[in-house]
């Protein structure tokens, strides 16, 4: 074990060796600093304190730290320990059980319970405790210590409720809106932990279909100043995803400095869910900002604009900006963004962006880039009511392992001068176009599924087009406009669901080595 061991808990005792368990009891980063103290309680094999067998650890407590819990002769092999933090107030923070079974002969096994972060700033009943983000029953409620010392505050995070009033420093001071948040942290920046309310659902047989929660909290809109350090925006794990409703405002969250968005629902923004503006006209490097694991929808309605967005990134120069928009649902409204015009909405002038894993659904727009350079990876576009993922003038992209589907315009749109660009492993399917070059040099399509589109498989807007195309499969496009389709595979690619998310076994989509894929995924 890394930690010195405090205290025996036994459970009995007898002529021979012991037998136990010694049991390290360590906590997240956070909660280390919010913890003035630990109680600790073992219990026998059907749930029953033992007397005399309680523990305070207060003065000196450093995590990691230990128990020994020991058996007696003649013991059933199972046992259970409970560890509670608390703050310096006597708030429990957090709550761990262990059940752990003894060894069968004289011999020492180890375990290892972690009070983890879920739970710091979830305030449940006075009779309850919080387990790994939950409230446990007031039975299971562990016993207050009698002896407390210490500080709550954990430096560089604030946390904020919609029944908090106070200034951030604990979860007991969590304060009411995220822009209180931010004050409190200033110029070192650090994390906004936001509660949310009732649990959410993404459904696993629908990836379109709205998220499902239980009353979540909801909070006002908010923009992050630039001059802040890096944030951190977080709905807290275990509590539900709070949303931000931006009614009322152009954007729902506007980043102007460096921001990470992570775990929010967004909505009602008139312009926009999440407006990144990027590099600040000071010229200086700027770290990785993005937005994951959100839930984007209802924004950027607008009427004079042809676009929505719903993540909308651009800056201020062309300089390079890094970024990142990963395993989000965006519903109604694109990913794109703007340089203040109604007609250009699009991810402009970013140097290293990263868009993955994205679902985009039933979107006014499309996943879109202008100039910069980007991957996207493992998106989603379903039923677009323009085009599905659109480039333009960008200075290099790639493409691969995405499925845009039901789009009424093109899958996938290369307009401009854009160079290097290669889609890979893609499948474009039921659009009104599948795949469209206009204008663009030295591109690649290669090893992707055009299948089932209205109007044309691939179209090349002019011959002298300088690009090249390779081993892609063709199923079900009534033609092709100035695509020889060199190495080209006309096959049913076999899709299990109408838009080619699966495909059955033994689809001709299978390469003869695993690179050599017709866009499987």
């Amino acid at each position: 074990m890394a930690a010195a061991l405090l205290v025996v808990l036994a459970l009995g005792c007898g002529a021979e060796s012991p037998r136990g368990v010694d049991v390290e009891i360590d906590a997240d980063a956070c909660l280390r600093a919010a913890t003035a103290s630990i109680s600790v309680r073992a219990l026998t094999d059907d749930g029953v304190p033992i007397p005399g067998q309680e523990l305070v650890v207060d003065e000196g407590l450093v995590f990691p730290t230990g128990v020994r819990v020991l058996a007696a002769i003649g013991d059933s092999q199972r046992f259970t320990i409970e560890i509670t933090a608390w703050d310096a107030a006597g708030t429990p923070l957090a709550f761990a059980r262990h059940h752990g079974t003894f060894p069968t002969e004289a011999t020492l096994d180890g375990a290892r319970v972690l009070l983890d972060d879920r739970c710091l700033g979830h305030v449940c009943t006075e009779t309850g405790a919080c387990s790994e983000g939950a409230c446990v029953a007031s039975a299971d409620a562990p016993t207050r210590p009698a002896r407390l010392t210490g500080s709550a505050r954990c430096p560089g995070h604030a946390f904020v409720r919609a029944e908090g009033d106070g200034d951030c420093s604990s979860p007991t001071l969590a304060c009411a809106d995220v822009e209180t948040a931010l004050s409190y942290l200033g110029a070192a920046g650090g994390i906004v932990d936001v509660h949310g309310g009732g649990a959410v659902v993404l459904p696993s047989d629908d990836r379109c279909e709205s998220p499902t929660s239980a009353e979540p909290s909801t909070y006002p809109g908010f923009t992050i100043p630039d001059g802040l350090g890096a944030i951190l925006v977080r709905g807290w794990p275990g509590t539900g995803r709070p949303r931000i409703d931006g009614t009322g405002l152009p954007d729902a969250i506007r980043v102007e400095g460096v921001a990470t968005i992570d775990g929010l629902e967004i909505t009602a923004g008139r312009s926009s869910c999440v407006y990144f503006l990027g590099k600040p006209a000071d010229g200086l490097p700027r770290p990785a900002m993005g937005i994951r694991r959100s839930y984007v929808h209802g924004c950027g309605r607008i009427a004079a604009s042809p676009i929505r967005t719903g993540i909308r990134m651009g800056v201020d120069s062309r300089d390079s900006v890094n970024a990142f928009v990963d395993d989000n649902l965006v519903r109604g409204s694109g990913i794109a963004a703007a340089t203040g015009t109604t007609t250009a909405a699009y991810l402009e002038r970013m140097m290293g962006l990263q868009v993955r894993r994205n679902t985009l659904c039933h979107n006014v727009g499309p996943l879109a880039v202008l100039l910069g350079s980007a991957n996207l990876t493992e998106n989603v576009v379903y039923g677009s009511t323009t085009q599905g993922i659109l480039v333009r003038n960008a200075f290099s992209l790639e493409a691969h392992d995405n499925v845009v589907c039901r789009s009424t315009g093109v899958g996938l749109y290369l307009d401009g001068g854009t160079s290097r660009w290669t889609a890979t492993r893609n499948t474009l399917a039921r659009n009104d176009v599948g795949v469209r070059f206009q204008g663009g040099a030295d591109s690649t399509l290669r090893h992707n599924i055009l299948a089932f589109n209205r109007t044309f498989g691939a179209v090349r807007s002019a011959a002298t087009i300088v690009h090249r195309e390779s081993r892609n499969l063709y199923w079900l496009n009534p033609t092709h406009s100035n695509f020889p389709a060199s190495e080209a595979l006309i096959a049913d690619p076999l899709f299990l669901d109408e838009c080619g998310h699966e495909l059955e076994e033994g689809t001709p989509a299978d390469g003869p080595s695993p690179n050599q894929r017709y866009g499987a995924r």
